[in-house]
């Protein structure tokens, strides 16, 4: 019951998350975006805007930050949250 409680998904939760990636790393950018559209908790994802120094994503997860952080860490997104638009480094 816990494992249940824990993994329990509300897909009525639409979290914005705003992810900033540097432009100049395209292996990185074709991961993320690769990795985004597996992940079932994530509802949608598009480019907000870029330039030539960022790329940056709005993602719309129906999950908690933690979970989505989490999701990241598995796949070596080293994710900084200090600031209102996230930073993967």
């Amino acid at each position: 019951d816990i494992w249940k409680q824990n993994n329990q998904i509300n897909t009525s939760i639409k979290l914005p998350i705003n992810v900033s990636v540097n432009s100049k790393r395209v292996k990185q950018i074709q991961s993320f975006e690769n990795y985004l559209s597996q992940i079932d908790l994530v509802s949608d994802f598009y480019i907000k805007s870029f330039n030539n120094k960022n790329t940056i994503y709005k993602i719309i997860f129906n999950g908690n930050p933690g979970q989505f952080l989490n999701l990241m860490k598995e796949k070596d997104f080293d994710i900084h949250t200090n600031k209102e638009i996230w930073e993967i480094k």
